[in-house]
């Protein structure tokens, strides 16, 4: 049999003992920082809530956002039928197409024309009963 040589293990290294251990610093008492006054705020209230006064809407006239319509001639009863079904006497009215109706004589109302406006125009038809129909006026 063959035995392997054992090897020999290498001397133990001395190790360096710990230094040396200082005890710990006691802490000192802190004592905490001055209170200082806090300065007094001055508290107001805010004015009282007041209603603002109701808006009122200008008169039609004064604004530009309305055609003003008038009707001369022989004609009775004369008005604008809108295209929502809304009938319109002379006067101030939307911008917007209109088919003009008008009585004639003692006949019933019937389609006198058309006519279309445009914000702050002044359109003033002239209705005949001679010709059935409502035509503007030139201005």
């Amino acid at each position: 049999p063959v035995t392997a040589p054992i090897a020999a293990q290498p001397p133990p290294v001395p190790v360096a003992p710990p230094p040396p251990t200082t005890p710990a610093a006691t802490p000192l008492p802190v004592s905490p920082p001055p209170v200082t006054p806090t300065p007094e705020i001055a508290v107001t209230r805010p004015p009282p809530v007041t209603a603002a006064p109701p808006v009122t809407a200008a008169p039609p006239a004064a604004t530009s956002r309305v055609a003003h319509v008038a009707f001369t001639g022989d004609a009775r009863d004369v008005h604008l039928r809108a295209a929502d079904g809304a009938s319109l006497p002379a006067g101030d009215v939307p911008p917007g197409s209109y088919l003009i109706e008008a009585k004639f004589d003692d006949g019933p109302a019937m389609h006198a024309g058309n006519l279309v406006v445009r914000a702050g125009q002044q359109v003033r038809l002239d209705c005949q009963s001679s010709t059935l129909s409502c035509i503007p006026d030139a201005q």
